[in-house]
């Protein structure tokens, strides 16, 4: 029924035509020789030499609000920075666009659309480079990042303290 109500919808339908489904794609980055891969869950021709990327995940909520924040959590916008480097570094379109088809896993099963802003990819895409090039540097020197060497001062969540205090407060309090 899902499957159902994303080929229903008419821009899933155009992202989903005139391409090949489950494409990997590997290149190597040319300053670092780091190897890149990715999986497409759809690549498309667009109009000229333009590639259209269809990525289908399913939610809880498709609401465009709802997924800029699992967008934020799980970093999809790196994601699609990533394939685009990728599809670049190929040669195989000078222009990409990803977007994203949101299924809800219940019933009525809404289906909503979504791309990722321009300015959010822009940062997503130096993030990425960044990442590429610590993580030759990682390669190359054997040493890899992890928590900084020091003790750290930590205090207690704000409820687990207000519990505390409440229960030495209301320790006499006790009725019968």
């Amino acid at each position: 029924a899902m499957a159902a109500a994303l080929l229903a919808h008419p821009i899933v339908q155009m992202g989903l035509a005139n391409g090949e489904p489950e494409q990997a794609m590997f290149a190597q980055h040319p300053e670092t020789g780091v190897w890149l891969r990715g999986k497409v869950d759809y690549l498309a021709r667009g109009v000229g030499s333009h590639l259209i990327i269809t990525d289908i995940k399913t939610t809880e909520c498709a609401h465009e609000a709802e997924f800029a924040r699992t967008v934020g959590k799980l970093s999809y916008h790196v994601q699609d920075a990533h394939y685009g480097r990728i599809i670049r570094l190929l040669n195989l379109a000078k222009t990409v666009t990803m977007i994203f088809a949101t299924v809800e896993n219940a019933p009525p099963y809404l289906v909503n659309v979504h791309e990722i802003d321009g300015e959010d990819l822009k940062r997503a895409d130096e993030l990425g480079e960044m990442a590429i090039r610590r993580f030759a540097h990682c390669l190359e020197t054997g040493r890899w990042p992890g928590y900084p060497v020091r003790i750290n001062k930590v205090s207690l969540p704000q409820w687990v303290a207000q519990a505390e205090e409440d229960a030495l407060l209301y320790e006499g309090d006790e009725t019968e």
